[in-house]
């Protein structure tokens, strides 16, 4: 669940990221070009993206865990996609074999 939670909270803070006029991204995609055409909406989606994860953190850490939790996860989110953006290394293939290797290694313990 954690590693789903933390899954969540990097792709709204991605999505939040291409509504930015000051980032340059020269290759974004087709989705994200889809996304920063119509920026509100993308910030709504961003929005209820942010808000699933919070509830689920609450869910499954209790109020104040989770609301703590939240709030630290995503600031390492978003320190990550700060960090790991400029050198290009976010892409789908990546973020699957993490996501999978992370989720793996969780249901084992």
């Amino acid at each position: 669940m954690t590693t789903l939670i933390c899954l969540l909270f990097f792709t709204a803070f991605l999505v939040w990221m291409c509504t930015s006029k000051k980032v340059n991204w020269k290759n974004k995609g087709k989705l994200f070009d889809q996304l920063a055409q119509k920026p509100q909406r993308t910030k709504y989606i961003a929005t209820l993206i942010l808000c699933v994860a919070f509830s689920l953190c609450v869910v499954t850490l209790g109020f104040g865990a989770g609301i703590f939790a939240g709030i630290v996860i995503l600031m390492a989110m978003g320190s990550l996609v700060v960090l790991f953006f400029p050198f290009q290394y976010l892409n789908v293939k990546w973020l699957g074999v993490l996501f999978l290797l992370c989720f793996l290694i969780e249901l084992s313990f």
